[in-house]
């Protein structure tokens, strides 16, 4: 048999169960037309982040980060500009690049675009992994 609570006690826990809800009245949707985005630009944004096309500043607006290419197509695949000097930074890169096509193959790890990307991105890290024996 369980406690009895004070009085008061048991309207009080339910108003606050009532408050800490989503219920339609306390859970409001943000309005896109306010510039939010809808999924797919929220996505699109979050690959162009992790490719590292775009920075964020502290009041999160995007400020588009000027990335030249270079003229080794392995560094372009990865999205470096220049050739890593240790594993840490290659390996950084491997995980974005392949996070980033994850991302535009809409999540999907079986589609063909996505598959095709994965195999480039690897053999271009296990390459530059061989070329600097680590």
């Amino acid at each position: 048999m369980g406690r009895k609570l004070p009085p008061g006690e048991a309207e009080r826990r339910a108003a606050e169960r009532k408050r800490a809800t989503f219920s339609g009245e306390r859970y409001k949707t943000y309005d896109t037309s306010q510039g939010y985005g809808n999924a797919a630009d929220w996505a699109s944004m979050a690959a162009a982040f992790l490719n590292g096309d775009v920075t964020f500043d502290f009041e999160f607006t995007v400020n588009p980060k000027k990335r030249t290419t270079t003229n080794n197509p392995d560094l372009d695949i990865l999205g470096l500009d220049a050739t890593p000097t240790d594993f840490a930074t290659l390996k950084k890169a491997y995980r974005r690049a392949v996070l980033a096509a994850f991302s535009a193959a809409g999540s999907n790890d079986t589609s063909p675009e996505y598959v095709n990307a994965f195999r480039k991105i690897t053999l271009v890290f296990e390459k530059l992994k061989r070329q600097h024996r680590w």
